[in-house]
């Protein structure tokens, strides 16, 4: 689904605060090829500081460097947009020609939009026909984000000479991921949950069809900074503290007296973390209770899959799933497409921060879904 798209090949780019991912690939989603891939760093701890017009000038440096050592064909591009300038809603509209909805939108979009209707872009896919209190309906995607938004994100693009055609939603890039290696026969329900930076994105698919998105700003950045400030140390150590340690999962006391004897700060780290954790677990537990009640209590999330840079945390996988006893995978968007044209890499570890530039590259010139 796309705020705005103009099927010829597309490059999928990720524009996030602490990184820029870029995927690029070949054929059909009936086999899809892995043509291309990279990502840039972010300079830590500088982004969040800096005026909007400073923002946007580092992240366009950092993505002309990345494609200066990265040889692309194509200079057409998929991007995405997630955050509190961006909102979706599941509506149930009157019944109606798409035309004759594109034509009413903004009148019939209003109620639902937070923002003032005059600064927004809208965007809508209709899901399906409904019937509502005897009346026929149809149920449909609706989302709106802040023309600001969208116009700094394009004059990152092209700001680095390339050409943007799609603005998607992060959260349904992570479903088009998803699809590429969804079992078609088995019926399931999975929470897609990405952790990103400054944002974490939800979708909950049943049987591949979007139910609940939602955005949360429990992510990479806020477990950094407790570090950071609980243990007074710089934003680079912080995030250094962050990745080597993690949580550190134990219930006995004298169990933990005997890890910190030997490594204080591992003990220190996972204790500061923590308290995020079970917020998270909080957010998760909601929007699996608003899932179940939406269905009236008949079904559930069957799994929660991973992915993002946060997804790498030590022991998060296995602190989720003790949690709230599903069982929680981290996502690799490689898996189920062809990867032989690019060299034997360690690039799979770092697959989980992929999912988003991969569902973004599914998208085509002329793709309106």
């Amino acid at each position: 689904m796309g705020l705005f798209s103009s099927g010829k090949e597309l490059v999928g780019i990720d524009v996030g605060t602490h990184s820029i991912k870029l995927v690029g690939l070949k054929g059909t989603p009936a086999r899809w090829s892995l043509a291309k891939y990279a990502i840039s760093e972010i300079p830590a701890g500088s982004i969040e500081e800096l005026s909007p017009e400073e923002r946007k000038a580092v992240m366009t440096s950092a993505l002309k460097n990345m494609l200066s050592t990265t040889k692309i064909r194509t200079k057409k591009v998929a991007t995405s947009v997630s955050g509190n300038a961006v909102i979706v809603r599941y509506v149930k509209f009157p019944r109606m020609s798409p035309s004759d909805l594109e034509k009413t939108i903004q009148f019939e979009a209003e109620p639902y939009i937070p923002f003032d209707i005059r600064e927004v872009n809208i965007s809508t896919h209709i899901l399906g026909d409904v019937m509502e209190e005897g009346q026929p309906k149809m149920e449909t995607v609706l989302v709106g984000a802040k023309k600001e938004l969208l116009q700094e994100r394009s004059e990152i693009i092209e700001g680095a000479g390339l050409k943007l055609l799609i603005i998607d939603v992060d959260a349904f890039a992570l479903e088009n991921a998803y699809e590429i290696t969804r079992d078609k026969e088995r019926a399931e329900t999975v929470m897609l949950l990405n952790l990103g930076a400054t944002t974490s994105n939800i979708n909950i698919l049943e049987n591949g069809i979007s139910k609940i998105v939602r955005d949360i700003f429990i992510a990479g950045n806020s477990f950094t900074r407790a570090i950071q400030k609980n243990l007074q140390v710089e934003y680079p150590e912080a995030e250094n503290l962050k990745r080597k340690y993690g949580l550190t999962l134990t219930g006995a006391e004298e169990e933990l007296e005997s890890i910190a004897a030997k490594d204080e700060t591992k003990v220190q780290v996972s204790t500061i973390l923590m308290p995020l954790i079970r917020e998270l677990v909080g957010e998760v537990r909601r929007s699996i209770d608003y899932y179940q009640a939406q269905t009236g209590g008949e079904k559930s999330v069957d799994r929660i899959m991973l992915s993002g840079g946060s997804s790498k945390l030590n022991n998060l996988d296995r602190f989720l799933n003790d949690e709230l006893g599903l069982p929680v995978d981290i996502n690799n968007p490689f898996r189920g497409i062809d990867t032989t044209r690019i060299p034997a890499t360690d690039w799979q570890e770092l697959a989980p921060l992929f999912v988003v530039a991969v569902g973004l590259a599914t998208r085509r010139e002329g793709d309106t879904r």
